[in-house]
């Protein structure tokens, strides 16, 4: 494992809450492992709520990033992608618009599945 403080990380437990509630324990201990990790999360949208309480605006990264904010305190940004509405419609011009914006915006990250 990389113990580097710049270390980016990605969960990607997008559909189930059970894939989410159960990855949340080894999340929670890498958090607490490495403070300094940026560790972002991609989730589908109707999942928020087991990341983050309503309205949080995900942890203070910068010069204070050990002290995370109470309202998301394990992952720095939730990503939420709508794939399961992109399951409904994969070839619709909607899914391929979401989808390369979405592909665009991110960043290259180790990436838990």
């Amino acid at each position: 494992m990389h113990t580097q403080t710049k270390f980016r990380l990605l969960v990607v437990r997008l559909g189930a809450m059970g894939d989410i509630l159960h990855a949340l324990p080894a999340v929670t201990a890498l958090r607490q492992t490495h403070p300094g990790w940026v560790i972002d999360w991609v989730v589908e949208p109707r999942w928020r709520s087991l990341l983050a309480t309503e309205g949080s605006a995900g942890r203070q990264t910068g010069l204070n990033s050990t002290n995370p904010n109470p309202a998301q305190p394990i992952v720095d940004q939730i990503h939420m992608v709508p794939t399961r509405d992109w399951r409904k419609a994969p070839l619709s011009g909607k899914t391929i618009h979401e989808s390369r914006v979405y592909a665009k915006r991110s960043e290259p990250a180790t990436t838990i599945r």
